[in-house]
């Protein structure tokens, strides 16, 4: 059944009644801390910060729920050819080296691209 999209936001399964898509959830079953960079740079996979990139954090064997104001399906169309990047790095990768250095040298220990169709096909759930 096609997804309907709301002004306010992405229908009653996509979005919380302030109109923030809270579909995408990672889930970290490893035992070890992530760090995150959500990038909308696709087709160039080396680390971007801009405007919309933003880093998080998902504990060791816990779980992010990643909001955005807008319709992730929106976004990624008008800003990344309809994929979105996930670059994780781990604690240590983050305590031995600054944000310049993982930048510039794109030390990025784990790189993960989805369209909107295999998010769908996920349920918006990804496992680390």
């Amino acid at each position: 059944m096609p997804r309907v999209h709301l002004f306010s936001g992405c229908g009653d399964k996509g979005s919380n009644i302030f109109g923030f898509d809270t579909r995408l959830t990672l889930l970290n079953i490893r035992d070890t801390n992530y760090f995150y960079y959500i990038s909308y740079s696709y087709p160039q996979l080396k680390l971007i910060e801009n405007f919309y990139s933003t880093r998080q954090t998902v504990k060791a064997k816990s779980t992010d729920i990643y909001t955005l104001q807008c319709c992730w399906e929106e976004l990624l169309m008008e800003c990344c050819d309809s994929q979105l990047i996930l670059n994780f790095f781990k604690r240590a990768n983050y305590e031995k080296n600054d944000r310049e250095t993982i930048r510039d040298q794109n030390l990025i220990d784990t790189q993960m691209i989805f369209t909107v169709d295999q998010l769908d096909s996920m349920d918006w759930l990804v496992k680390l």
